[in-house]
């Protein structure tokens, strides 16, 4: 699949125009007003500024599970090994949020609890109370980001989050001695501050050098010219040794047959290599299948069961949650977005075949189905050129 090293700002954060700063913010899904969590709705809690928001969430998930299961114990599950998929959460905001959470915990299967096997999938609905210890909020996507030679370098590309306790729009300085021109490794700052004056501030390197095929071409053209110089030697022995024309005539054949296996070489290489269209075409193939919580198979899917199975048939691997692979591939535009492309949302993920629509598990009624790309209203979505 092709990879646009061009990056662009996610559509979930929108810039506020002021000389020299900008400012983000992300789409929010929080409870009505008239809504209320019943009495029978675990509640957890987690904070904003919380960079670990997934595992402290899941341990308090393993509580509930415990305490809903009474032949486990809370010292029998492997905390790390467990995985947790929430869908309806926001972290771009404060406030109590209604979600359903999918937990597959992982129960020790030994007495010195060195191994552990993953069980089946427990789904429950919760209510989450996101806090915020008051200062702005600033997750970035990676610690290091990789530009290629000679592109365009947008700091806003690395923010995953941004965010305020109050709801109002911090204003972003940002400094860089990025030179795209010259390859090597520099620092982005980033720091946010809210309308009370209170900053948060975070860095991250970003690492500029040539793109992989640039550094191929080079390959192959030192050695197109080893084998051009190899060849000449070849020739002029030849010339000064006609006596040995048998020999050379066995050497053109060799050089013949060389050829055909570097031709049928090539030929293998670009079968083995899929298209975006091909992708899309093999994920249509599911469209109708049931949505199941924590189903990574034809017999029942979850929205990153489902990318995770297709992307798999084509020798890709992504991470089993819609969270990880947040993180996967390349980040492009929306406008840049081709068939193939991995879209992902706040704990949502689809395949984009086309025309502004991409084929997801959407939820248990629905199940396997196509949609607009814009119809799923978690927010932050990003496009990911997968290969």
């Amino acid at each position: 699949m092709r990879t646009n090293t061009k990056k662009r700002m996610a559509k979930a954060l929108i810039p506020f125009a002021a000389a020299g700063l900008m400012v983000f913010a992300a789409p929010l899904h929080v409870f009505a007003a008239d809504e209320t969590a019943t009495q029978s709705l675990a509640v957890y809690s987690i904070d904003i500024n919380d960079a670990s928001a997934m595992d402290t969430l899941k341990q308090q998930a393993i509580d509930s599970y415990v305490k809903a299961n009474g032949s486990v114990k809370k010292d029998d599950i492997d905390t790390a090994a467990s995985i947790i998929s929430v869908d309806g959460l926001s972290l771009n905001h404060t406030g109590l949020q209604t979600v359903s959470i999918s937990l597959q915990p992982a129960v020790y299967s030994n007495a010195d609890h060195t191994a552990s096997t993953l069980q089946t999938a427990w789904t429950t609905s919760a209510a989450v109370t996101v806090t915020s210890s008051g200062a702005p909020r600033v997750m970035l996507k990676q610690s290091s980001v990789t530009v290629d030679y000679q592109s365009n370098f947008s700091y806003a590309d690395n923010i995953a989050i941004l965010s305020t306790e109050s709801g109002a729009l911090p204003v972003i300085q940002e400094s860089d001695n990025v030179d795209v021109n010259t390859e090597g490794t520099y620092t982005c700052t980033i720091t946010a501050i809210d309308e009370r004056g209170n900053k948060t501030t975070v860095s991250y390197d970003v690492v500029v050098k040539k793109p992989a095929e640039v550094i191929r071409a080079e390959e192959e053209a030192a050695e197109q010219a080893q084998r051009e110089a190899e060849e000449q030697a070849a020739r002029e022995a030849a010339e000064k040794a006609a006596e040995e024309a048998a020999a050379q005539q066995a050497a053109q054949a060799a050089a013949a047959q060389e050829a055909a296996a570097q031709t049928a070489a090539v030929s293998t290489n670009v079968a083995a290599n899929p298209t975006g269209s091909s992708i899309a075409d093999y994920a249509l193939q599911f469209v109708g299948s049931a949505y199941v919580y924590g189903g990574s198979s034809p017999s029942g899917f979850d929205c990153s069961g489902f990318t995770q199975y297709v992307y798999a048939a084509f020798g890709y691997s992504l991470p089993r949650t819609s969270y990880g692979q947040e993180a996967s591939g390349t980040i492009v535009s929306v406008s840049d977005a081709q068939p193939g492309d991995l879209v992902t949302y706040n704990g949502h993920a689809g395949i984009y075949i086309g025309n502004g629509q991409m084929v997801n598990a959407m939820n248990p009624t629905q199940g396997v189905a196509v949609c607009s790309i814009y119809a799923i209203t978690n927010g932050n979505m990003l496009i990911h050129r997968i290969g």
